[in-house]
């Protein structure tokens, strides 16, 4: 679910610049390793698996990238209170 995050928001904060993915790394790519315009749409495209490195940097060139991923994070935390008000606490068995 992160991959698809990191993508969808990777694209939409590219797309506000009147750029795309591909451009991006290619103006970007000069000494970073993995960050290849080919290896980075396979990963939007979800044939490739994102790496710790890849969240940190979209992240860090893009804050909603960084934005929308926090959502989803905090949002783990909410999901147990949830279970257990509909009567399925995640403890029991």
């Amino acid at each position: 679910m992160m991959q698809h995050i990191l993508a969808n928001a990777a694209r939409e904060a590219t797309s506000w610049e009147g750029s795309s993915v591909a451009a991006h790394v290619a103006g970007a790519a000069g000494g970073v390793d993995g960050l290849s315009a080919d290896r980075q749409q396979r990963l939007m495209r979800g044939e490739t698996m994102a790496q710790y490195a890849d969240i940190a940097y979209w992240a860090s060139h893009f804050p909603f990238v960084a934005s929308k991923l926090t959502e989803y994070i905090e949002s783990w935390h909410a999901q147990p209170e949830q279970s257990r008000a509909g009567g399925m606490d995640p403890r029991r068995r």
